[in-house]
């Protein structure tokens, strides 16, 4: 630290000594007092952040300097409500930084603080990262350039402002406010101290300057409140009808909404049954890892499934029944629960397996599982070509079964008739099952 700088220390951890009432000059003695105190000062036991924080806050303030406090803890500490408010709603009066040490410390407490505060999280493990933790932080902090910072949106209607008050402008951390409004028309006009005195800038809002194609400013705007909002979550606030309702409003990701779902499907028939969700394969993983295409190496073969390469440790239902009927002497042939179902496949934009499956293909579903029967045909991957609505050709890439003929399934497919307006290349999966 530098002379010109100030200083001081509180303890909250097995007591409250404090080095000063005051901020201290970073002159030599008084580093030198400062460290002595922390090498005599042993932690015991847990604490509330929350009463160190507002005494903190109470003590005497350098005015015109950018104040700085940093909490260092191992994590052992609670944290409650109050004292992410205490932060957030005190962030023109100092900057919050949190650094935490040790090698179980409690990232949530840490990286929640630096969210509040605006900051970013500094973690020590072991004792090689110190240093170099510690100059990151330095140099992170290093360099005020705006402090006291006001910022009076004027007649520009503003609401849902976050955060409701800025910390310092440092040289490594911009300032964002993120914010809804009702008209495009004002002044916005911000104020701060710098080293050469006061600071003032106007900003006007036109509704000329108003861009609507830009709309991945309201997604910014509801993953930060989401953000905050989850911080209280973990400290027993009840934010779930909350986050949710903005995950939902927003298509976003929060810990009460996802984009992974199992959807259900009715047929004609009146039957509910789960919907298959293609998903792609992690990078590196081969096709073996799909259920059915499961590695026969170290499986024993099925009877009557060499050609098919079913394995004995494959679960799915229909390979248990085939293979009980052919046990039984029956052919599979007779199973009367088979049933059409597209898998999977590459679909246009704008189209769905929903929609190929329960609009299109419904009109030819009977004559398909016909041909399929006849044909012994588990599975096969088409290729469907549709010009202004019309089916014109269907080629096979491949099948599973006695045989398959493209040319009698383009007939079958001719026969479908989608909006005039189409002309797409699709590929479908369909099993016989």
């Amino acid at each position: 630290m530098r002379e010109k700088d100030y200083l001081n220390i509180l303890f909250f951890s097995g007591g409250s000594n404090v080095l000063s009432s005051h901020p201290l000059p970073a002159t030599g003695e008084n580093k030198a007092d400062a460290i002595h105190m922390l090498d005599s000062m042993r932690g015991s036991g847990g604490t509330e952040i929350l009463s160190a924080l507002q005494r903190a806050l109470a003590l005497e303030k350098k005015e015109g300097l950018s104040r700085i406090i940093v909490t260092v803890t191992d994590g052992y500490v609670s944290v409650e409500k109050q004292a992410f408010d205490l932060i957030r709603n005190n962030l023109g009066e100092a900057n919050f930084f949190a650094f935490g040490i040790g090698t179980s410390v409690n990232r949530y407490i840490i990286e929640g603080m630096a969210r509040i505060g605006k900051g970013e999280p500094f973690v020590v493990t072991n004792q090689q990262e110190a240093k170099k933790t510690a100059d990151k932080f330095l140099n992170y902090v290093h360099h005020p350039l705006l402090t006291d910072i006001k910022v009076d949106f004027g007649d520009f209607e503003v609401y849902d402002a976050e955060p409701p008050s800025l910390p310092d402008l440092f040289a490594s951390r911009p300032l964002v406010i993120y914010g809804k409004y009702r008209n495009a028309s004002g002044k916005i006009k911000v104020t701060g101290r710098t080293t050469s005195g006061q600071y003032k800038k106007m900003v006007d809002v036109m509704k000329t300057s108003e861009d609507k194609d830009n709309v991945s400013l309201k997604y910014l705007w509801a993953r930060e409140k989401i953000a905050r909002l989850a911080d209280y979550a973990k400290v027993g606030q009840d934010v779930k009808e909350e986050v949710t309702e903005l995950g939902l409003k927003y298509h976003l990701m929060t810990e009460y909404t996802s984009f992974v779902a199992v959807d259900l499907m009715k047929r004609n028939t009146g039957e509910t049954v789960t919907v298959k969700q293609p998903l792609p394969l992690p990078q590196g993983v081969s096709n073996l890892a799909v259920g059915y295409a499961k590695s026969c190496s170290k499986s024993k073969i099925l009877p009557g499934f060499e050609s098919e390469k079913k394995c004995e440790e494959i679960s799915e239902k229909c390979t248990v029944d085939r293979y009980a009927n052919i046990k039984r002497g029956n052919s599979v042939e007779k199973e009367a629960s088979h049933r059409i179902n597209v898998t999977g496949g590459k679909l246009p934009a704008g189209i769905t397996l929903y929609e190929i499956e329960n609009i299109t293909l419904s009109k030819i579903k009977k004559e398909l599982e016909e041909t399929f029967k006849n044909w012994g045909l588990t599975r096969v991957s088409i290729v469907v070509d549709v010009k202004r609505g019309n089916v014109v050709s269907v080629k096979v890439k491949k099948y599973t079964g006695k045989k398959c003929l493209a040319n009698v399934l383009e007939k079958i497919f001719k026969k479908i008739q989608f909006n005039n307006t189409i002309t797409v290349t699709v590929e479908l999966d369909i099993d016989y099952i």
